[in-house]
């Protein structure tokens, strides 16, 4: 699996209708994971069923505290929205995103994903989005 921030300035919070939306990755710029650089483009990011694209709490499977409402392949990048659980742990995530505290997005890649590597960037080819 591969974890990419994004420090994109896209990031929206509605409390009232417990909704995390902006972009999670950024298309056409580098980033770290892992201590490999990566590169996506607009049409290497493939899901089936946005609802079980999972909102994680720092990559980690066991903190699931929402789950992909809108997933939205734009030319500058993945645009996300996420509707976060009711209970603490999403009242939590919620509070934390609409205080800024955490006021980003990031992707997980699952297993299997293609990737073409020149010039020491790894291009996403088929990159099959897990959370």
């Amino acid at each position: 699996m591969i974890h990419l921030s994004n420090s994109a300035p896209a990031f929206e919070v509605d409390a009232e209708t417990r909704t995390i939306r902006g972009f999670a990755l950024p298309y056409n710029a580098t980033a770290k994971s892992n201590g490999r650089t990566y590169k996506f483009s607009k049409g290497t990011v493939r899901w089936d069923d946005p609802s079980r694209v999972k909102l994680l709490v720092s990559h980690d499977p066991s903190t699931a505290v929402g789950y992909a409402t809108e997933l939205e392949d734009r030319p500058e990048g993945l645009f996300v929205a996420f509707k976060v659980a009711r209970g603490p742990e999403g009242d939590h995530a919620l509070s934390m995103a609409e205080d800024r505290v955490w006021d980003g997005l990031s992707v997980g890649i699952a297993d299997g994903a293609k990737f073409s590597h020149r010039e020491g960037v790894f291009h996403a080819v088929d990159a099959p989005l897990l959370e």
